[in-house]
């Protein structure tokens, strides 16, 4: 466990969620710099752009990407379509750096977040280098048969997985 402290309380947060907000963020940060170093983007201009503002670009470009990989639309989850935020996003870029300055100027950055710790692996963009969106069962029961019957019929391939696993630990 991570302990965060604040004025009123201590928080207790799990390592993998720690370890997760810490690949999203890099991942964020990737998607801006990327974005920022286009030409088309800033070109030579060289520009300060506000802790705020870089938050929530990464929150469009996101969603942008996730509408790209067609994972959007599985979503059930209430957040603007990458045109909209582009466009919000835009129109407060306008408004100069006092747009993004309070901490409720970052709501989409928030809700972007807040649906990708809800909603997919936190581990598959490290491990398999792709998003995967964990969709929560239909019927409960149903999904632990469907599990318990997946791990059945696939004891022997997860056996040899765990001998192996053991045998990388125990040369450590």
């Amino acid at each position: 466990m991570f302990e965060i402290e604040t004025d009123e309380k201590t928080y207790l947060v799990p390592e993998p969620l720690v370890s997760a907000v810490v690949q999203y963020a890099s991942r964020h940060a990737e998607l801006v710099g990327t974005f920022l170093r286009h030409p088309e983007c800033l070109g030579e201009r060289a520009c300060s752009l506000p802790p705020g503002a870089l938050l929530e670009l990464a929150a469009v470009l996101e969603l942008g990407l996730w509408e790209r990989l067609h994972i959007r639309q599985q979503l059930d989850v209430e957040l603007p379509t990458f045109k909209e935020a582009k466009a919000q996003f835009i129109a407060r870029t306008k408004l100069g750096p006092d747009a993004f300055s309070e901490p409720q100027s970052v709501l989409l950055s928030y809700q972007v977040m807040k649906a990708w710790l809800e909603h997919f692996s936190w581990e598959a963009p490290q491990q398999l280098g792709a998003d995967i969106l964990i969709a929560p069962p239909d019927d409960e029961d149903a999904f632990v048969e469907l599990l318990a019957e997946f791990f059945w019929s696939h004891r022997k391939e997860l056996e040899a997985l765990l001998e192996v696993k053991e045998e990388n630990e125990d040369t450590k």
